[in-house]
């Protein structure tokens, strides 16, 4: 982005304007040259970083027995047939278990298609995040936010 000082010498009192002092030199600021290397270094490193905690935490995630079980039955029983609130006791919106049913009804029954549908979500929060930080900042800023995102959370 170029940014530019407006001076006294160019639009001041000589010329008819009133600007506050604060305003002194023009200082026109030439935009950073981004290479192609440099734009794609930051989303490269994220996939790697990326692709390197799903490889190590795999396998690691949720027990379906013990705290992810019902992420699990309640879209298998909508596939089956039964209905959210009448036919299976449910306190929350419909909204993600209707969902989780539609993909176990197009991908199958199964932990493995919440995992992958998980993992396009994810990397559509980090892109989106990446990209508005960038913009907002820098590239570097907006590369390190993202990795405590993909290795803290």
């Amino acid at each position: 982005m170029l940014v530019t000082r407006i001076t006294r010498a160019r639009i001041g009192p000589e010329a008819g304007g009133h600007f506050p002092e604060a305003l002194h030199a023009i200082d026109p600021t030439p935009p950073r040259v981004s290479h192609a290397r440099d734009r794609w270094l930051g989303p490269l490193v994220l996939l790697g970083v990326g692709v390197g905690m799903f490889a190590w935490t795999r396998g690691a995630w949720p027990d379906p027995l013990v705290d992810f079980g019902r992420e699990l039955y309640v879209p298998w029983r909508l596939v089956e047939g039964d209905r959210l609130y009448s036919d299976i006791a449910w306190f929350n919106g419909p909204l993600s278990q209707h969902w989780n049913a539609l993909l176990f009804r197009v991908f199958g029954v199964g932990m493995s298609t919440l995992v992958w549908a998980n993992g396009l979500v994810l990397i559509g929060v980090v892109a989106l995040l990446y990209r508005g930080l960038a913009r907002l900042s820098d590239q570097v800023t907006a590369a390190a936010a993202c990795l405590v995102l993909l290795t803290v959370f």
